[in-house]
């Protein structure tokens, strides 16, 4: 029986999964399952969560022809907000926290007034649960998803030390697989560039149709995540995190400082600005 290799690209939420795995789907030999458009076939979700539920690393090819996907291409599956209990193949995607942690609010549209910032600082811990309640339900909500008794002790963290305590279990544990490790600020500062060293990760060529893969949607079409998909890749989401508070910001690099050194970035004090590693 022919069979199908399946990667998956494990990361967390937020860290630009959608503009990577379009880029990844307008390659000729490879089928993103979902979470690219703004809403997923009934078919496709039944197969990921069948994926999700057992990290396979090949599929029978008759249990994808549903889904159009040709004998000689590969499957990817996203793998963001649920931790495989097995070995897989694939990829990290890394996204330094501060960027993370601005696209966050920024899709839950914290609506911030910085004079509420003592909150974060423990002057009221009811304050900032009620304050930022849409964002700490869903941070509680992929925490134990990826894991539940991890989760359970979670519960009494104020909204920031939930978000640092989540990045950490996540990136940490990723970061310990040995799998190719693709960090989004490299990706879209050089697209062809980090392309070119993963597609043979993957056992495929680079093709350049994948430097213009916002091309094949319509002008403003939203995808998953509120995500423009004919949008193309660009740095314009690199440093919003500058807007954020001097002393949030400080808290979260305290806070993460392990899993965001270990993946190779550098915070410089002086332009106050997250840096990667050549």
């Amino acid at each position: 029986m022919l069979t199908i290799p399946v990667f998956y690209v494990a990361s967390m939420a937020r860290s630009g999964e959608t503009v990577f795995l379009r880029t990844l789907n307008s390659h000729s030999k490879i089928h993103v399952l979902h979470n690219i458009e703004n809403k997923d076939s009934t078919l496709s979700l039944r197969l990921f969560e069948r994926l999700k539920n057992s990290s396979v690393n090949e599929i029978e090819s008759q249990d994808v022809e549903h889904l159009s996907v040709s004998s000689n291409q590969i499957l990817i599956v996203k793998q963001g907000v649920y931790e495989a209990r097995s070995e897989f193949n694939g990829v990290v995607l890394v996204r330094n926290p501060l960027s993370i942690f601005a696209s966050l609010i920024s899709y839950d549209s914290w609506k911030i007034n910085w004079s509420m910032m003592n909150y974060f600082f423990r002057g009221s811990r009811s304050g900032v649960l009620r304050r930022y309640k849409t964002t700490r339900g869903r941070l509680l909500s992929w925490m134990k998803n990826i894991d539940e008794e991890f989760g359970e002790l979670l519960n009494n963290l104020d909204t920031v030390e939930l978000y640092c305590a989540f990045y950490n279990r996540r990136m940490l544990n990723l970061r310990d697989l040995n799998l190719p490790i693709v960090r989004y600020e490299d990706f879209v500062i050089e697209p062809e560039m980090t392309l070119r060293a993963l597609m043979p990760q993957l056992g495929l060529k680079f093709e350049t149709e994948m430097l213009t893969s916002e091309k094949a949607y319509s002008s403003n079409q939203e995808g998953h995540g509120k995500n423009d998909l004919s949008r193309s890749v660009d740095t314009s989401s690199l440093h919003k995190y500058r807007s954020l508070d001097k002393k949030l910001v400080d808290r979260i690099l305290a806070l993460t400082y392990p899993t965001w050194s270990a993946y190779g970035y550098m915070w410089d004090e002086k332009t106050k600005m997250m840096r990667v590693s050549s």
